[in-house]
């Protein structure tokens, strides 16, 4: 109360309510936080739309889908960096994204099994590095729960492509059909080369310089409770992936995939309102494939094409 008979209240949210005491009205609401978080909303649609013509105009100059991934979400890493506080969520979706499409690479690349490896090898050693460098505000728990995390996404994604591959889909471009056809053979694609070893050498040493510097982990700190946060951000992060996938991929229809897209956003909008960060795993994996799409990546299956030989099973 203050010295005027009028009463003060406050939410879980940060917002006031004055009442006046003698009729019980409601004086004034304030909001402290109402214009920070729809100036944060402006800049995050704003960055959106700045990466979508990003990705236009740089894919009539240059055929690496990966290089605009790397620009579009590596700039909300570098961000994040050097904050005094992270959203968490925000760099396990974007970590999700990377992790997919290294391992899109590595099951539907055309070269060789030791060349296919090493960015996902990369990818582990590059992101547990920034989750150390990250200013998250939590206990000693926090790299041990993202290094489980990142596994387990690893290995769900690896079980829902696997079999992609195994009834003969295959990722192919419809600007350069001929590439296909003098893609390397069964045997060579299988092959170990010995630059090969010499780059395995230099993806290793990259790792354990990163490691060398990351402090001890406490596995043995663990609690059969904490495992309940990783199972859970890796399945959701791995379901709302593989659906922007889908939708950046599809052969259907853009009015389908459109369609669709905002069905599901709307329902996830009503089952997890303001939650604007629980969408970076299909923000940041939809920009980095459709900018693949951009340069005529399609994933088809292979059973309904007789132009293409079977050295990419």
């Amino acid at each position: 109360m203050d010295g005027t008979n009028r009463l003060v209240l406050t939410t879980q949210d940060h917002r006031l309510f004055l009442y006046d005491l003698a009729s019980g009205q409601l004086v004034r609401n304030f909001d402290p936080f109402f214009w920070p978080e729809c100036c944060l909303q402006c800049v995050i649609l704003t960055y959106g739309a700045w990466c979508l013509a990003w990705l236009l105009v740089s894919a009539k100059y240059h055929p690496h889908g990966w290089l605009d991934l790397a620009v579009c979400s590596g700039l909300v890493v570098a961000f994040y960096t050097t904050l005094y506080y992270s959203d968490y969520m925000v760099c396990v979706g974007i970590f999700g994204s990377w992790t997919q499409l290294a391992i899109t690479w590595l099951i539907f690349g055309e070269t060789r099994w030791s060349l296919r490896l090493q960015p996902l090898l990369l990818l582990a050693g590059t992101t547990t590095g920034i989750m150390h460098l990250l200013p998250l505000e939590s206990d000693d728990k926090t790299l041990p729960l993202f290094i489980s995390g990142l596994f387990l996404l690893m290995f769900i994604f690896l079980l829902a492509m696997m079999p992609l591959r195994w009834f003969r889909f295959l990722l192919e471009t419809d600007r350069n059909p001929e590439r296909a056809m003098n893609s390397v053979s069964k045997k060579e694609s299988a092959a170990f080369a010995l630059r090969d070893l010499f780059l395995l050498t230099i993806v290793f040493a990259f790792l354990f310089s990163i490691l060398r510097w990351i402090p001890a982990l406490s596995w043995n700190r663990m609690g059969a409770r904490d495992w309940i946060l990783p199972v859970i951000l890796s399945g959701w992060t791995a379901s709302v992936s593989l659906f922007a996938m889908w939708v950046a991929f599809s052969r259907r229809s853009w009015k389908l995939r459109l369609t669709v897209m905002f069905i599901v956003a709307i329902s996830l909008a009503t089952l997890a309102p303001g939650r604007i960060t629980s969408y970076t795993p299909f923000v940041a994996t939809f920009f980095g494939f459709y900018a693949y799409r951009l340069r005529g990546w399609r994933l088809k299956n292979k059973k309904h094409t007789h132009e293409f030989p079977r050295s990419l099973q």
